[in-house]
């Protein structure tokens, strides 16, 4: 039995919009509860997705970029036999 669910054009824009910020399929399936295949479906429909450059907004002299540090320590692995 194949359920078909109708969205509103709200959701979809919402979604594409999200998909814009390039998360992966996976992550919006499982943030907005929509099955991939149609996440799938409505973003090969949506031809004219304008690029991540042209939804940016300009750089401002005193914006602020933050970042996290990864650090990670390897340790010497010795064998106990």
């Amino acid at each position: 039995m194949i359920c078909k669910l109708n969205y509103s054009q709200e959701v979809r824009e919402q979604v594409l919009s999200a998909y814009l910020e390039r998360p992966s399929i996976r992550d919006l399936e499982r943030t907005f509860g929509i099955n991939r295949l149609t996440l799938t479906s409505w973003i090969k429909k949506a031809k004219s997705l304008p690029s991540l450059s042209e939804k940016l907004l300009p750089a401002q002299s005193d914006d602020v970029l933050e970042f996290d540090e990864v650090c990670s320590f390897v340790q010497k692995k010795t064998n106990k036999s």
